[in-house]
Order: C-alpha cells, then sequence, then structure tokens
C-alpha cells in the first residue's frame, strides 16, 4: 500500500511539470504593460489613463524613425492641432489648437517656455534631434501655465542619457537635396550620467530659388544623482541656421519692375525707414525704370546688404545699378 501511494505522488509531480519545460522561452518573460506616467497635464506624474484630460504622447525614438526632423512635423499628427507653415524648409510656422490662436499655446522644453511674451511662438527651426517624447495636453490650462496656455499645452522632454554605453549614427538623404545627419553617445559619470548629440539637416528646399535651408544643431546634457530619490539636470542646446540665400542667378534676366519686386520681399522683411532705388538702363529701350522700395535697419546693415545685391544682381544683370 506503502509503495502504491508515492508513486502516486510522484506522476502527479511529473504531470504538473510537465508543460512547463513545454513552454517556449518568449513566453516565459515578463509581459506587464505599464501604462505611461504623464506630468504636463497636472503638473505631477500620473499615469495616462488617469488623466482628467486629453493628452497624448510622442515618442521621439518612433518619431525619428519615421523619418520625421522637426517638431512641427510631429505635431501634425495630434488630432485638433493644426500647424500652418508660411513657406518652404524652415520658415515661419504657427501652431493652432483647437481653433484657437497661434499664441493660446504654450510650449516648453523641460519645463521652460518658449514663447516670446504675449503667447507667439516659431516653431518652424524646432528639430527632434534630442527629443525623448512630447506630451501634448489639448484644453485650457492656464491655471497651471498661465494665459497662453488658453487652448493647450506642449511640453518637450530631452534625453538625460542612459546608465550604460550607447552610441547611435542616423544617415538620409532624398529628394529637393535633402540629407540629413543624427549622432548621438550616451556614457555613465560616477553616480550620473550624461548624454551628447548633434544633428544636421539640409535641403535646397522645393521652390526655385531663395529656399535653400540648412540647420546645425548641438546638444548635451549631464545628470548627477547626490542622493537617493534627487536629480541634478544641466542641459545645453545650441542651433545654428542658415536660411534661404539669395541666389539670383536662378532667376531669369526681365524688367527692372519685375526685378525690383523681387527685391522687395527680400528688404520688406528687414526694412522700414530709408529707401532703397532701383533702376535698369538698357541700351535696346531709351526709357529708364526706377523703383522706389522700402528700407530699413541701420545704415551699416543697409550698407552690407547693398553690397551683396549688387554683387549679385551685377553678375547678372550688368546694366542694373542700385542705390541707397
Amino acid at each position: 500500500m506503502r509503495t502504491v501511494i508515492i508513486g502516486t505522488i510522484i506522476l502527479v509531480r511529473l504531470a504538473l511539470a510537465t508543460p512547463v519545460f513545454g513552454q517556449r522561452p518568449d513566453s516565459l518573460r515578463d509581459t506587464a504593460r505599464i501604462a505611461p506616467v504623464v506630468v504636463t497635464a497636472t503638473s505631477t506624474p500620473l499615469a495616462l489613463n488617469r488623466v482628467p484630460a486629453s493628452v497624448t504622447v510622442l515618442d521621439g525614438a518612433t518619431l525619428r524613425a519615421e523619418g520625421l526632423t522637426h517638431v512641427a512635423d510631429a505635431l501634425r499628427q495630434v488630432p485638433g492641432m493644426a500647424v500652418v507653415q508660411s513657406g518652404s524648409y524652415g520658415a515661419p510656422t504657427s501652431l493652432f489648437t483647437r481653433g484657437g490662436q497661434s499664441n493660446y499655446t504654450k510650449v516648453l522644453v523641460d519645463g521652460v517656455p518658449l514663447n516670446d511674451p504675449g503667447g507667439a511662438l516659431d516653431l518652424g527651426l524646432l528639430t527632434l534631434d534630442d527629443v525623448e517624447r512630447i506630451e501634448v495636453v489639448r484644453g485650457p490650462t492656464s491655471v497651471l501655465y498661465g494665459s497662453d496656455a488658453v487652448a493647450g499645452v506642449v511640453q518637450i522632454f530631452t534625453r538625460h542619457g542612459a546608465s550604460s554605453p550607447h552610441a547611435s549614427l542616423d544617415a538620409r538623404g532624398g529628394t529637393y537635396a535633402s540629407y540629413d545627419v543624427d549622432a548621438t553617445a550616451d556614457a555613465p559619470i560616477g553616480g550620473g550620467r550624461a548624454s551628447f548629440g548633434a544633428g544636421h539637416h539640409t535641403t535646397n528646399g522645393f521652390y526655385d530659388f531663395n529656399s535653400r535651408y540648412r540647420n546645425d544643431v548641438g546638444n548635451a546634457s549631464v545628470t548627477l544623482a547626490p542622493w537617493t530619490g534627487a536629480e541634478l539636470v544641466g542641459l545645453i542646446r545650441h542651433p545654428r541656421v542658415d536660411e534661404a540665400s539669395f541666389d539670383l542667378r536662378a532667376i531669369e534676366p526681365f524688367s527692372a519692375r519685375a526685378l525690383a519686386s523681387t527685391l522687395a520681399g527680400v528688404l520688406d522683411s528687414i526694412a522700414t525707414r530709408d529707401e532703397v532705388e532701383v533702376a535698369r538702363e538698357s541700351p535696346r529701350h531709351q526709357d529708364r525704370e526706377v523703383i522706389r522700395l522700402g528700407a530699413g535697419v541701420d545704415e551699416i546693415t543697409n550698407f552690407q546688404i547693398a553690397r551683396h545685391l549688387r554683387r549679385e544682381v551685377a553678375s547678372v544683370f550688368g546694366d542694373v545699378r542700385m542705390q541707397i
């Protein structure tokens, strides 16, 4: 009788253990998923599924994997937000949330406001190079962020490095002579960690002339943990932008009035006070066209602009004279 009982116990234990050894290794991993934690909606960490507001979280790595390079392009994916760009790459870009004005949305980077006094903000030059995630809150949040947050808040969180060494290099190219290169490196330092990154973005744009754009970005962050539960973070981000070089060789020769209207678009953006006179005399035409354009800034800047434009015009239209 004793032998039968022992044998029965052994068989039961083997039967219970067999399915465990038969499982695939993948099924033994922890498959629990923790809801993302956001801080922008309430200014305190709270699970996304418990936030009493309309919130969207965009992952920086996912956005870059999709080929996006600018924050404005990422925000086009958010419901209720309209991004309006006034020209080619690098042109002034405005953000409208839920039909509100462009100065009704507060934009922050690691808690630091980017809006100008009055709420206005140009998103055209803000890149995704060092972005870890973007939290977007749609709806009035002025009680937390002031009068600039009537329609919503966009907070950009940058990378603070990893606890283990890591480096990456990405490069891509496309139409309009567009090229993007991104490099990142993370390393532990003592009781903290450091992160470094650089990005290069250049394109000729989709206009025939005056559409070239280049944006070089460098960033670094150092995170220290002086004691448990505390972090000291130092950040630096430096963009260098070159926009729309004035290449008059791309313009076919035409009358002074057409040339003047083209130059007016350039001068109007920098001018309000002095006057520029553009005149063209051609041996084929006895008449002399004179167009007076509003110009501005100080005399030294006007002189530098005039010298540059005069050289460019003379290289294409030898009989065009410009006087300031």
